[in-house]
């Protein structure tokens, strides 16, 4: 194919004018071809308990891919940056891909009754031979029927044998059963034909979504508590974990990076509006880490009675201080439910958003994600 036909058909995991190859719907592909890959910006994250971890960060021209897996692993505990790198606070394709293929190697036996009639053999070296040019995209379409249902994916096997999960959003509601009827069991690139060949006006909505009540409660339902998994929205992946009944996306951005935005670790994922608020490392808003900041009523009584104490040993009277919290911030959110979803509260919005540091993170999925074909 010529670069002319590249630059025609495809479109760019995070810069609205990438160019690279493309046979399936929906695709992303990093605009690597006069550039090498990386290095990719480190991020370490503090939890009060005193556990750190090393988390990679999304560029401009990042694998998102290769990124949303290796932090996946970092989550679990599974991986980790080797101390060199987090020394240099950067990494390197070549470390990325070789710390993921060593890591693939191991589970592969552990894994393999997990790749159905797929033979382990050929999907590891299949595997092997996509990671070496990972950075310049993955294909995939997708049905609209599960959470799960993918298709033509060029890596089959890959994360099953990661141990991790795949999921998007995108999944009709059965209730809807005229639309439902309609594009059940086709796929995105089928239903994107049939649009051009029939104008429906609902189906051309439904094409723009990405992401439905339907998909964030499915995935909601899906996960174990403290579960992570690769995240398919906007033409990008990205890392998501549940906390409880929350499920939350990891802040990859290199916005994230800025010091002023060390608390603003996950990015809930509660509705399909954009309303969002951000969490720190140990999945608390701002306004619930605040609260956790002050002393307890019982130590600032303490230290107050024993400085209102007089030289001749008489007490002052002191009133006992009491802390009182004006939302559920420290524990944002109760379990997801189809009627929920889009009418539930959320945390006071003062401080939730992190600083743009020449970064327009809020609307960085509509502008400069991955596009569909």
């Amino acid at each position: 194919m010529t670069q002319q036909e590249n630059s025609d058909v495809e479109a760019s995991c995070s810069s609205p004018t990438g160019n690279g190859t493309t046979t399936s719907a929906v695709s992303y592909a990093p605009n690597v071809i006069s550039t090498p890959a990386g290095p990719y910006k480190l991020r370490s994250i503090q939890q009060e308990n005193g556990k750190q971890f090393t988390i990679v960060l999304q560029d401009e021209n990042g694998p998102c891919f290769l990124l949303a897996v290796v932090n996946c692993l970092i989550l679990k505990g599974e991986l980790d940056i080797e101390s060199r790198a987090k020394h240099a606070g950067e990494v390197t394709f070549s470390q990325l891909i070789n710390l993921v293929g060593s890591y693939l190697l191991d589970q592969s036996e552990r894994n393999a009754s997990l790749l159905g009639n797929l033979n382990m053999e050929s999907v590891v070296k299949n595997c092997f031979e996509r990671l070496e040019n990972i950075n310049t995209g993955v294909d995939i379409d997708i049905k609209f029927d599960r959470i799960t249902s993918f298709k033509n994916f060029e890596m089959p096997g890959f994360v099953e044998l990661l141990g991790l999960s795949l999921f998007h959003g995108w999944v009709i509601d059965p209730q809807d059963t005229e639309l439902y009827e309609l594009i059940k069991d086709k796929t995105y690139e089928e239903c994107k034909f049939y649009s051009l060949s029939c104008e429906n006006k609902r189906l051309e909505d439904f094409l723009k979504t990405q992401l439905t009540f339907n998909g964030l409660h499915d995935i909601n339902q899906a996960m174990g508590n403290g579960e992570t998994a690769v995240f398919f929205r906007n033409n990008h992946f990205s890392t998501i974990v549940k906390r409880k009944d929350n499920v939350y996306q990891l802040a990859t951005d290199i916005s994230f990076l800025h010091y002023q935005n060390a608390n603003f670790v996950y990015e809930a994922l509660v509705n399909m509006d954009g309303d969002t608020f951000y969490v720190d490392a140990d999945f608390r808003t701002e306004e619930a880490r605040k609260v956790a900041l002050i002393p307890s009523p019982r130590n600032d009584y303490t230290v107050a009675l024993s400085s209102q104490r007089t030289s001749n040993g008489s007490k002052s009277t002191v009133t006992r201080p009491s802390l009182v919290s004006t939302h559920h911030a420290s524990n944002p959110g109760t379990p997801l439910t189809r009627e929920s979803a889009a009418s539930r509260d959320l945390p006071n919005p003062t401080m939730q958003f992190p600083l743009n540091t020449g970064h327009e993170l809020r609307h960085r999925s509509q502008n400069s994600k991955c596009n569909l074909l």
